[in-house]
């Protein structure tokens, strides 16, 4: 058995305390699943697809919503954002440079590596989904 939740949010990027809180507390209940360090950077993939949704899906607009339902069970933890933006290629996005030169980019190379599972689909009612999944 295990547990399930779901908060609705609007584009702001004030939310993202509300998205790491929630990220946070799926990874602690009903039991501490995984240790803090993995808890740590699955909140920040977490915030990181959040704020990625705010800003390159929703434009910056404050007043489109998204959902982000969270499950976990003794096998994994789970968020599943959901968002009515703009289509997004996680292909088409280069791998950073590493070597200091850049200042952006490295959302997605950093919810990779945290995470062992990312994808990014799109449902029947064509909602962009994003799942990001952890192994306990």
């Amino acid at each position: 058995m295990g547990v399930k939740r779901k908060i609705e949010i609007n584009s702001d990027l004030k939310q993202l305390i509300n998205v790491r809180c929630f990220a946070r507390d799926i990874c602690t209940v009903p039991e501490n699943l995984v240790d803090k360090k993995t808890v740590d950077k699955f909140v920040i993939a977490a915030s990181e697809a959040a704020a990625n949704i705010m800003i390159h899906a929703y434009e910056r607009d404050p007043e489109k919503q998204s959902e982000i339902e969270a499950c976990a069970n003794d096998q994994s933890i789970a968020l599943v954002f959901y968002d009515w933006g703009a289509t997004f290629n996680p292909d088409a996005v280069p791998l950073p440079k590493l070597d200091g030169s850049q200042s952006g980019g490295f959302g997605i190379f950093m919810m990779r590596q945290a995470l062992d599972k990312l994808e990014f689909t799109r449902d029947d009612r064509g909602r962009n989904c994003t799942l990001l999944e952890i192994r306990v």
